[in-house]
Formats: structure tokens, sequence, C-alpha cells
């Protein structure tokens, strides 16, 4: 069974998806879903899906969170966090399709090329102030800032990533 067919039956897949979306490669996996590199069909765009696992699919706490991080990065409209695209809440594996940034998260630059030059930091750093501050601005605190989650462009962007720790201050649906 290829990967392909692994994907199907792990998220339930079906017809309706791979009319929308094709999974290209898994790009990362966390505590509780993966991430997945995906062409987006009708715009031919490369995104990023972020698929629920079952288990946590199953959990009822663990599904509303996963909502409100959609709720919260789908009200989050800027340059320094990735957009998002699509939410679909599906009982079995909801997911999440978001916008692609081809580049690298700020842990494995890091580790690939060690401490950034005094300038470099200084932009990596205001890129996730003002994410953050964005974020503050609709009353969200997200609450798990890390290098792990935040993305380097190979343009030199940064973008935070990973609300699913996200609190907000005021009611988001």
């Amino acid at each position: 069974m290829g990967r392909q067919e692994d994907w199907e039956k792990k998220y339930n897949l079906d017809e309706e998806f791979y009319n929308d979306y094709e999974l290209i490669e898994q790009l990362g996996k966390g505590g509780v879903g993966e991430v997945f590199l995906a062409k987006q069909r009708g715009l031919d765009r490369p995104v990023a899906i972020k698929f629920l696992s079952r288990k946590f699919a199953a959990d009822q706490e663990s599904m509303n969170r996963f909502e409100r991080e959609a709720k919260v990065m789908g009200r989050l409209d800027h340059p320094n966090v990735v957009r998002v695209i699509q939410f679909r809440k599906r009982p079995e594996v909801p997911y999440l399709v978001l916008e692609f940034v081809q580049g690298e998260t700020l842990r494995n630059r890091l580790k690939r090329a060690g401490a950034c030059r005094h300038q470099e930091a200084l932009e990596i750093m205001a890129g996730i102030c003002k994410g953050l501050q964005a974020a503050h601005e609709l009353g969200v605190i997200h609450r798990d800032i890390k290098s792990d989650n935040v993305l380097l462009s190979k343009e030199g962007k940064v973008k935070l990533v990973d609300f699913g720790l996200a609190k907000s201050t005021v009611n988001v649906g």
C-alpha cells in the first residue's frame, strides 16, 4: 500500500477532498496531528494542510481547541501570521488548509546555520513582535511562541504558526 492510500485510510479522505487537493508529502508531525504539503487544484498553488489525528478528533475538548485555532487564525490577516484558507470540521478527521510558506522553522535555521547575525536576529524578532501585536489587537494570546512555531520564508519573511494553545480574550464564535 502506497503513502497516498495510507493517507486516505488514516484521514478518511474522499473524492470531494481529492477534487480540491492533492497531498504531496508530510511536512511535520506534532502531538495532535500532522501537516502536509498539498496542491490546491483549483488555484494550482501549494498549501499546507493540518489534520487533527483521529484520536483527538474523537475527543470533544481537542476538537473544540482545533476549531478555536481555525477561528482565531481565520480572524488574523497579517503578513507575519500564516493565513487560513479553509477549515473543514469533519467528524472523523477535521483539517485546516493554510498558506504554505516555502522555507524553514527558526529552530531548523538555528540548527543548520548557528546563531544569527545581530541584524538578522533583530529582523526576526521584529517580525515575531508584529505578528503578536496583530494577534493581541484582536484579543488573541498565542501562548506557544517557540522556534518551531516561527517560519522563515526563503524571501526572509517571518510568519507565526500554530495557534492551537491560543487564548482569546473575546468571543470567537
